[in-house]
């Protein structure tokens, strides 16, 4: 027969997500920058994995008004959640869109003279089409027009554009000459079109001061509780706290191996536990070895390899009361950031962010 039980008995592992810590990172930007200046929000990728219905909800609330998705999938996604943001479609516009971007009111961002090309040619004749913006490379390499075919683009009579945009790759490293070099490129460009609003800076490129700010400033990882590089002071507050169930405890004699391929060996007695999260859940196997728990207050290493579903730790110094099976660890949180797991992983917040599992049960907080 059909059986019922609690949800809690049924859940290993947990991802809270404070909202309320979303929303004081979006106010911590627009504080940042002058009245005039908008702050945009990137909710692409899921909101960086942490959910985008309940994000984008909660920055609209705080009054976000500007949204950035990668790709028109997400963009059609995202005004099911939001009637009347401003949503921009980064990955830009491919034949056959075109009429998916004018019902759902999206706008492309166009990076190249043939998606500027083809949003023309689709937008002659219809009304209440929502304004592309150009994406200009300058120094990226990746996306975007060349500065050299702006004025290529300009030229294609009937083209009408809502604003002009370029994106920095090194604004985490602030003293990376490639900032200054992109903002003379990107300085340039806006000479050329005066008229139109202008963005340059993502969440770190706000920190490299008000030349950066332009028009508007498109918010990622820093609504998400990512350090901004180089500050004394951190403005932002984290929003995830990801913890996991310890399932099994054993004392391990000295010279013996801990899980797959034997990369651990015991130097002198120890007790190992077994933690209900592996790299099916997002932490992959470059944390074997180099990461840390939480357990008790205590930090405890992960030791022999990360596997699918399990990763294991020396508790050895945690009392037993605390470390035995049904204890929880903490694998991201006050003592444990996104910048340090990521560091431990050889990754980066981003990644770390985006890639955490489907199998963790998603708690919303607002604090």
């Amino acid at each position: 027969m059909p059986t019922t039980c609690q949800q809690d008995e049924l859940v290993t592992s947990v991802l809270e997500i404070d909202l309320g810590a979303i929303a004081h990172n979006y106010r911590a930007y627009t504080a940042q920058v002058s009245d005039s200046t908008r702050v945009a929000a990137a909710v692409k990728a899921n909101a960086y994995g942490l959910g985008m219905e309940q994000v984008s909800t909660t920055l609209a609330n705080a009054g976000c008004t500007d949204f950035f998705v990668a790709n028109l999938e997400e963009g059609v996604a995202l005004r099911q959640v939001l009637a009347d943001a401003h949503i921009y479609v980064l990955n830009g516009i491919l034949p056959g869109q075109e009429h998916a971007f004018g019902a759902f009111r999206l706008s492309p961002v166009l990076n190249s003279f043939e998606q500027a090309r083809l949003w023309r040619d689709y937008a002659e004749g219809r009304d209440a089409l929502p304004a592309p913006h150009l994406h200009v490379d300058t120094g990226m390499n990746r996306l975007g027009c060349p500065v050299s075919e702006v004025e290529k683009v300009m030229a294609l009579r009937g083209l009408m554009l809502g604003g002009v945009m370029s994106h920095l790759a090194c604004a985490s490293t602030p003293d990376h000459p490639l900032n200054d070099e992109q903002l003379r490129s990107f300085s340039t460009v806006t000479r050329m079109l005066p008229d139109l609003p202008a963005s340059l800076a993502n969440s770190a490129g706000v920190f490299l001061g008000e030349h950066y700010h332009f028009d508007m400033v498109r918010i990622g990882i820093g609504l998400y509780g990512g350090q901004p590089p180089g500050l004394a002071a951190n403005p932002l507050r984290p929003v995830v706290r990801l913890r996991a169930q310890i399932l099994q405890e054993r004392d391990v004699p000295a010279g013996s191996s801990v899980g797959y391929e034997a990369l651990y060996k015991t130097g002198v007695d120890r007790r190992i536990a077994t933690i209900a999260a592996g790299y099916a859940d997002g932490f992959p196997t470059g944390l074997s070895n180099s990461s840390h728990v939480v357990i008790g207050g205590q930090r405890v290493p992960v030791v022999g390899r990360v596997s699918m579903d399990l990763m294991t730790v020396d508790v050895t110094d945690v009392p037993l009361h605390l470390s035995s099976p049904g204890n929880w660890a903490e694998l991201i949180g006050p003592e444990m950031s996104i910048e340090a797991v990521a560091s431990a992983g050889n990754m980066i917040p981003y990644e770390l962010l985006t890639g955490l599992g489907q199998r963790y049960s998603r708690v919303y907080i607002d604090e």
